[in-house]
């Protein structure tokens, strides 16, 4: 089961596959989500994957929107004619729903614009990276990016021309390389400039002592990542971005000529370069390879499925579209958080405050309605018999699941049905629990009319919603406060009588959830 369809809009690449675009292929492996390139295709979703791709018809759809902001130059906005440019590209991004951002300090640099952001780190494309045989090392230094002023290139060709002996200098980038040849010649520095496709740039990387970044300004850094994964020691700038995604396990430098030092040293400490380049290839792998970006945009995918999911129970759905809502709810819930199937789950709170209140007043058969998967184990477990009505078939085969791994399989009986049209006679049940579904319903009244009628004389009905925006989902129709709760409930005072509505909360912790009890007087 896929949770909708994305269209994914990468930017131009300026050398090599673009990031985002290689961030697309493994969403795509995953198969949780439909992708298409095509604007003119209906989608839940659009993905702008840099603020270059914004489009003005597309941020006009009534569809979730996100864009993924990677920097602005600082000193681009000292010219006029870009600050009329980005501002229009900010109010194109206030349109979106989401704004990501691959780093700290992008992510301060959006908040200066007024743009919620949230942090989303990309990541480096790790197997293209292990299918690239690099050789033998070289005594050569390297460097990736654009040859603009910023990426500071000279100093890396004044260093490399302060080394004795001077090792040759490979620098991938595209942009005007004329200026940095002429200054390469003049310094006797053996240097070759030109663009790289991905493997050629991988293979120098391997090949080189150690890779140089000297940019004043990155809003990520892709090519010194690189470089660490392939296990090339990195001597970057200090500077703020290098050290929020290098961290320690880059050298750091301050001029030509300390960077000149640092190169030396590295050409003659073998057993320096070799023990930082393995701790730096390690912190990569676990943190900033595409697999872990991948994870990070799917945790963030996750909420946007709630918003879809909440904006079609909005729209009037039919019963098969209540189905296909729930499904995709159960799917997302225990594959986003699986810890979700465990009974034994500490944050399982509510249901062991119904398994005290069902032992209290002698329930031998409970009702449990929109029980999900987890909670009817957690009763059978107590030795109490539950009845379950779902309207999600994919819950109902993962509560078997849960109930089966468990011991209690026979103890629990799954229906599939409605909370407003129960499939059971009369009269049938000691109990009947309808926790955190009120919310969910159209019509919450033909529920507690549903629950009341199966319902014994003197039977007990339990219900609880979040006290308010506790526990805010988007696919909640109501919002209840005690007082809603009251007068509520209180259209059934023919047939029932409160036996007590409050406030409950999980041990140590302020009220979140209004508990209502009604007892069934009468038929």
């Amino acid at each position: 089961m896929t949770f909708g369809k994305i269209l994914w809009l990468s930017p131009k690449s300026l050398a090599g596959e673009n990031p985002v675009h290689a961030w697309m292929r493994y969403l795509k492996e995953r198969g949780t989500w439909d992708i298409t390139t095509d604007p003119s295709e209906d989608v839940d979703v659009v993905f702008f994957g840099s603020d270059s791709v914004l489009d003005d018809e597309l941020l006009e759809g009534d569809v979730f929107k996100i864009c993924y902001f990677w920097d602005i130059l600082p000193s681009r906005m000292l010219d006029p004619i870009f600050r009329v440019f980005i501002k229009k590209k900010v109010e194109q991004m206030h349109k979106c729903n989401m704004i990501l951002v691959p780093s700290r300090i992008v992510l301060y640099q959006a908040q200066m614009l007024g743009l919620n952001a949230t942090l989303c780190p990309a990541g480096i494309d790790n197997k293209l990276i292990d299918s690239v045989d690099g050789g033998e090392r070289e005594q050569q230094v390297c460097s990736v990016g654009r040859i603009t002023l910023h990426k500071q290139m000279d100093w890396i060709v004044r260093a490399v021309s302060l080394i004795n002996p001077m090792p040759k200098l490979v620098i991938s980038g595209a942009g005007d390389s004329k200026p940095l040849a002429d200054l390469a010649r003049q310094l006797g520095v053996e240097c070759r400039i030109e663009p790289l496709s991905d493997e050629k740039k991988i293979r120098e990387m391997k090949r080189s002592v150690c890779m140089v970044t000297a940019s004043a300004w990155e809003g990520f850094g892709m090519g010194p990542i690189e470089a660490m994964y392939c296990g090339t020691l990195v001597l970057a700038l200090e500077t703020p971005i290098h050290r929020e995604m290098l961290k320690e396990y880059a050298i750091y430098f301050h001029s030509p000529d300390d960077l000149a030092r640092k190169i030396a040293l590295l050409m003659n400490d073998e057993k320096l370069r070799e023990e930082m380049s393995k701790r730096g290839r390690e912190y990569v792998r676990q943190t900033l390879t595409f697999e872990k970006a991948t994870e990070r945009l799917e945790f963030i995918l996750n909420h946007v499925i709630k918003y879809i999911l909440g904006k079609k129970a909005r729209a009037n759905p039919t019963k098969q579209d209540w189905i296909d809502i729930y499904d995709s709810e159960a799917v997302r819930s225990l594959k986003y958080h699986p810890y979700r199937a465990d009974p034994h789950w500490t944050r399982y709170w509510e249901p062991r405050h119904y398994v005290r209140l069902l032992k209290e007043y002698g329930v031998k058969h409970v009702l449990d309605v929109g029980a999900g998967p987890t909670h009817p184990t957690i009763y059978a477990l107590e030795g109490i018999d539950v009845s379950v009505c779902e309207c999600s078939k994919v819950a109902i085969e993962q509560g078997k699941e849960i109930a089966t791994k468990h011991g209690v399989g026979e103890k629990i009986e799954w229906e599939h049905g409605f909370a407003e049209e129960l499939p059971y006679e009369d009269g049938k049940f000691d109990a009947v629990i309808q926790s955190h579904i009120w919310e969910h319903l159209p019509e919450p009244e033909k529920a507690i009319a549903e629950g009341l009628r199966v319902l014994r004389a003197g039977g007990y009905l339990i219900g609880a919603v979040p006290l308010g925006t506790n526990y805010y989902d988007p696919m909640h129709l109501y919002i209840f406060t005690v007082d809603d709760i009251r007068g509520f409930v209180g259209k059934f005072s023919d047939q029932s009588e409160i036996v007590s509505i409050e406030t409950i909360a999980e041990p140590k912790c302020d009220p979140s959830v209004i508990l209502t009890i009604l007892k069934k007087v009468r038929t």
